[in-house]
């Protein structure tokens, strides 16, 4: 993917917020098989005030953060 795929309409940036009630709590994105269950690439996770970019696989996830997909 690159920056002329956003505008071909085939890329979409999607924001996403854990619900308390979300079967994904707790589990790592690589654990919970985010890409192929969803079909999306997370790119950055908004956290305490604080943008992660790297490593993302390994992270938790958690209810009321932001993942920009």
């Amino acid at each position: 993917m690159n920056l002329g795929d956003l505008g071909s309409g085939e890329v979409q940036l999607v924001e996403a917020v854990v619900s308390h009630q979300s079967t994904l709590l707790s589990n790592s994105f690589k654990e919970s098989q985010f890409r192929s269950r969803y079909d999306a690439e997370v790119l950055v996770v908004h956290r305490n005030n604080e943008w992660i970019k790297s490593k993302l696989a390994i992270l938790y996830l958690n209810q009321g953060k932001y993942y920009y997909c």
